[in-house]
This record gives structure tokens, sequence and C-alpha cells, in this order.
């Protein structure tokens, strides 16, 4: 039986024809290089009677303005917005957004820049970034600002707390916005390295988010120059597998990077920086967090109680030492039309279409 699986999975996503599905909706006439595929009922799923659309017609549509412009040719009933166009849509009657369990953050790498490893220059960096102002102007998605790397509303203790509120009680100081104090310690952190200038790359994808941020980021960061020291900041964006595998090789200096849960817990995040992880990109190394990660796992793994300390207490060095600098946990905004309802959207920011309706 694990040998027929096996040999199954090898297949299940090379054609159409060893596809299998067990959910709602069955996919017809699929290929990897498709920009249009159709969905159709799944008569066998055991809910059967409450879904009620009986399909779902999907289009890639890379320009934003197309996109807009089928919509409002009633040709699509939900698009989803980023950018300039989501912001100048936030008063239409048909906006709407739901708040993702992904993470972006920068990971800078301190073997590269030798100054990231003064505690001064990483707080500095933070503090110069107005996450609610570029959340706000640029991104428009109903996405929310971090100040620890673990998103909200995806995991609660036994007393229904939201591990990530919990978690940013010590953290929200180190990443909220606060130029003057950023360049008092930029300056002094400066001056403890003996240095007047620094300068590095920040890198990012090539999608218009990522493109957004990095230059939102880059402004911020150089608003750090003054008088004695100055910050000069690089930007580069690069096809996803191409910043991934430089990151991988540990040739990035800053890189602007995103996470999203594949299971609702906060190990999917926290497990990603203990010191040998694939995933640290920026080689950052803290005995006591790699301690609690471990304990988080083994010895605490049955006691829900510990385990949830152990990880509480992770997130609050990662976010106290900026490890990482947390950016914001990712929303997505959509423009649906008002004959579609009962859409209901997951953690993992996927939709179910049971008991969804459409006039």
């Amino acid at each position: 039986m694990i040998q027929d699986a096996l040999s199954l999975s090898k297949l299940c996503t090379r054609t159409q024809k060893t596809l299998t599905f067990n959910g709602p909706y069955i996919l017809k006439g699929w290929k990897s290089s498709n920009t249009t595929w159709k969905e159709t009922k799944n008569k066998d799923y055991w809910n059967e009677k409450n879904v009620k659309i009986t399909a779902l017609n999907y289009q890639v549509v890379k320009d934003a303005s197309t996109a807009i412009n089928l919509y409002h040719a009633n040709n699509l009933q939900d698009i989803q917005i980023s950018g300039n166009n989501a912001t100048a849509n936030q008063k239409s009657a048909a906006y709407n957004t739901e708040l993702g369990s992904s993470s972006t953050y920068l990971v800078p790498n301190a073997n590269n820049v030798p100054a990231f490893k003064n505690a001064k220059i990483r707080e500095a960096l933070s503090l110069s970034i107005d996450r609610n102002a570029f959340i706000k102007k640029v991104l428009g998605d109903g996405s929310t600002s971090l100040s620890q790397l673990v998103p909200s509303k995806m995991q609660y203790n036994a007393d229904k707390q939201d591990f990530a509120k919990v978690a940013s009680k010590k953290t929200d100081a180190y990443a909220t916005y606060n130029l003057a104090k950023a360049k008092r310690l930029f300056k002094e952190g400066m001056k403890e390295l003996n240095q007047t200038s620094l300068s590095f790359t920040l890198t990012g994808y090539d999608s218009s988010t990522s493109k957004a941020t990095l230059e939102y980021v880059q402004s911020a960061f150089s608003k750090l120059s003054q008088d004695g020291v100055s910050l000069k900041v690089t930007t580069q964006a690069l096809p996803v597998q191409s910043a991934l595998q430089q990151a991988a090789q540990h040739k990035t200096d800053m890189l602007v990077s995103t996470w999203g849960a594949d299971f609702p817990d906060a190990i999917s995040f926290l497990s990603l920086f203990t010191t040998d992880a694939d995933y640290n990109f920026g080689q950052w190394s803290n005995s006591e967090y790699d301690k609690l990660i471990k304990a988080s796992q083994t010895t605490d793994a049955t006691n829900d109680a510990k385990r949830w300390d152990d990880m509480i207490k992770a997130d609050q060095i990662l976010g106290q030492n900026l490890g990482v600098i947390p950016m914001y946990q990712a929303g997505t905004a959509h423009l649906t039309k008002a004959s579609v309802k009962g859409l209901q959207y997951s953690a993992n920011s996927t939709v179910s279409f049971i008991g969804a309706t459409i006039k």
C-alpha cells in the first residue's frame, strides 16, 4: 500500500490523467503552462449537497489594468488587487481584504556586513521603517505591521490567547517607527564601530510588491544619514529562484523574504532561525534561542503549556535581537461582485467555496 502511494505520488503532478481528487471540485484540462483552467463540481464529494457553485473558471491576468477592465465588464466576478489598484479601490463596496498567515521580514547577513553585528545598527534600521505608513500608502491590501516573526490569528493557547499578540508585548518597542531614536542609535553604533560610512545591497524578488518594498525600505534607511555618518543602500530585484539561490549561498547582504505557514503552528516559522537551519540565510545564531526551539520539539513537545512558553520566549528573543527585522503580515485585497456570497478564507489564504453562492 505504501509503495503504491509512493508510485502514485511521483505521477500526480505530471499529467492530467494521473491527477486524483477527494475535494468538492475536479480540475479539468490542466497543464502546467495554462493561464486558464476550470474546476467542476465533484459529484462524489461527501458534502456535495452544500456545493452550490457547479463550476469555477480561473484566469491568470498578468496586467493589473486588464484584470480590472475584465472585472468591470463582468467577465470576472472576483479579482485580486495590490499596490496602487488596491489603495485606489479601498472605498469601493466591492473591496474586501483577508489576512493571510505569511510574514515578510528583512534578513541581515552579518557575515557579509559586519556592521549588522552591532545591536544599535540593527535597531536603528528597524526603527527607521514606518510600517503602518508603508502598508497604508503602498500595499493597501489589508496587511498588518509585525514586530515579531509569527503572524497573528494562526495559533492560540488553551486560554484562547493569540500567539502573536502575546509575543509582541516584548518586541513592539523594537519595531515602532521612531526616526529620531533611529538616527541617534545609528550614529552611536557607527561610533562604536569606528566607521563614518556604511553601504550594502538590499535584495528582493522581482514581483511588484517586492519591488515596492525594496524602494520604500531603501528610502527609509537613507534617512539615517546625517552629519558625520552616511548610509548608502543599493537595491536589486531578482527572480525568486535566483534571489533564494543567492541567499542560500549566503551571498546577500540583506534580503526581503517571506515565509508562509504550511501548518498552523509557530514552529513552522521559528524553526527557520536556529543556528544550523537551512533557511537561516543571515546565519544569525543565539544559543538560548536554539535551546528553546529544541525543547519545544523534544522534552516539552507533549506539554502544551511549556511548549507554548518555549516558543513565545524564542519569538521574543528573535524580535528583541532583530535576528530578522519583521515588516508585515501579508493581506490579500479583492474586488468581489455583490452576486458572490459565502466565500470562506482559511488562515493560509486558501478559499473554500463550500456553501458559497453566485446569482
